[in-house]
């Protein structure tokens, strides 16, 4: 896969995360009165915006590396 066509996956895949992360505070900070069950959902939703946010990380991180391999090899 190409850097750029990478590059350009892990910025989606930060905008989507920034979204549902910015949704959750949203939600989190509202003054909807939620029932047990929607906070354990809406805490499971929080969970997984924060593992896609991690993993949209990782991807960076692994980029950098290769470019910083890239920079070194030359």
């Amino acid at each position: 896969m190409s850097k750029r066509k990478n590059a350009m996956e892990i910025r989606e895949a930060f905008e989507e995360a920034g979204h549902s992360l910015s949704l959750f505070i949203d939600l989190c900070t509202s003054d909807v009165q939620l029932t047990q069950r929607s906070k354990l959902a809406l805490s499971a939703y929080g969970k997984t915006c924060m593992k896609s946010f991690e993993d949209a990380e990782s991807g960076l991180r692994s980029l950098d590396e290769t470019r910083d391999d890239f920079i070194d090899h030359r």
